[in-house]
């Protein structure tokens, strides 16, 4: 099984386009929070994630603002 799901914040805003036959994509990074403790010590990691939403997701992906809460899924 290849599915993955992220939960995070929108960094930026998305950004619109379309490939050369006019099918057109969405791009949108999320920032996805990490903690865990090491040694009784609370280690905290932020890492971005970027993702491409295809042809009908777009309208979608479009009412999205930057630093609104998301949650994802997709394929790797």
């Amino acid at each position: 099984m290849n599915k993955v799901f992220l939960l995070g914040r929108v960094v930026g805003m998305p950004k619109f386009r379309e490939t050369k036959n006019k099918m057109a994509f969405a791009e949108i990074s999320v920032e996805v929070d990490e903690s865990y403790y090491k040694k009784d010590e609370k280690v905290e990691k932020k890492a971005i994630h970027k993702g491409i939403a295809w042809d009908n997701l777009s309208p979608i992906i479009a009412k999205i603002k930057s630093d609104d809460l998301v949650f994802l899924e997709g394929t790797l």
